[in-house]
């Protein structure tokens, strides 16, 4: 098993992972990462945060994945073709960067 540290940025707001935790590899890691950035999601919204990240770096510190969300912001709501209103969102998809350990 090693140990991975999970740095996560909310807005502005970095948080170092001092602790880490213990996976038997680089894929669960990754994907323990793409959970925990769904979380960070709802808070970013909930904060008024437009941008979250998770970083995943091994135990020499070298970073080994960065998944982030960019969220946007949230327009005025526009008029659908049945005369409703409805929000529009100018929201960027998840995005998700692994880089190569080699």
């Amino acid at each position: 098993m090693a140990r991975f540290f999970f740095d996560t940025s909310i807005g502005e707001a970095q948080m170092r992972d001092a602790e880490g935790l213990e996976y038997p590899d680089v894929a669960r890691a990754c994907r323990e990462a793409r959970r925990s950035l769904v979380a960070l999601v709802d808070e970013a919204l909930g904060g008024g945060a437009n941008h979250c990240a998770v970083t995943v770096r091994d135990s020499s510190g070298k970073v080994i994945a960065q998944f982030f969300a960019d969220l946007g912001k949230t327009s005025a709501p526009h008029e659908t073709a049945g005369g409703d209103s409805a929000p529009s969102f100018d929201r960027a998809p998840e995005r998700a960067y692994e880089i190569d350990p080699g």
